[in-house]
């Protein structure tokens, strides 16, 4: 089971993956400019399940990753879904 423990801070000084803040913009129709690292997805963008699903399977065929299965409240922020698809890139 993935921990939800709170990310370090210096998770939030890295630079946000151009990859994620396109992909949130276009699966969520915001602005790529509304999505920080601290940002929630379900208290901030109101992003459901469906929607992170979306994002996640995106994000594998664009990056030609596989990332693990979300579960519920998890990934929380972007950084959370920032720290898998960096996991997944190693």
């Amino acid at each position: 089971m993935a921990s939800s423990a709170p990310l370090s801070t210096d998770s939030m000084d890295q630079p946000l993956n151009p990859a994620i803040s396109t992909t949130v913009s276009q699966v969520l129709g915001i602005e790529p400019q509304e999505i920080q690292l601290a940002t929630d997805f379900h208290l901030d963008l109101n992003a459901s399940p469906e929607d992170l699903n979306h994002i996640k399977n995106h994000l594998e065929q664009q990056l030609d990753i596989t990332l693990p299965a979300f579960e519920p409240g998890h990934p929380a922020t972007v950084a959370d879904l920032q720290t898998l698809v960096d996991d997944s890139l190693l």
